[in-house]
């Protein structure tokens, strides 16, 4: 996600968390706890389940017009695009959060909250 490989980081968010990892060697494993839990609720905001991949094509009312193996295709596209969207907004949030200004460890992110 931040692409520490790099030699310098390219962006300040980057930066920002080599300078956490400096600071804290457990930085890492508490901004990946933090980024799942964020993932998570933004997969259940999105009134989602986990077992909405075992969901049949048949409810989604679409196999009366294709083959169910297209069907099926379709189907795993939604939920390669939902989880994509979530994803994206995951990091975006988690950028947002390591830019605060009084955000100097993982522990002052707002989400880290949802740990607890």
């Amino acid at each position: 996600m931040l692409m520490l490989t790099t030699a310098k980081p390219r962006t300040f968010v980057r930066a920002i968390f080599i300078q956490m990892l400096s600071e804290d060697e457990w930085a890492f494993d508490l901004l990946y706890c933090v980024a799942f839990v964020v993932m998570d609720k933004q997969w259940l905001d999105k009134n989602a389940s986990y077992m909405d991949f075992n969901v049949r094509s048949e409810n989604m009312n679409i196999s009366s017009y294709v083959s169910t193996q297209s069907a099926n295709v379709l189907l795993i596209s939604c939920l390669w695009c939902h989880y994509q969207e979530v994803l994206k907004s995951t990091r975006a949030q988690l950028e947002r959060e390591l830019m605060l200004d009084d955000v100097i460890r993982i522990e002052d992110m707002p989400s880290y909250s949802l740990l607890c």
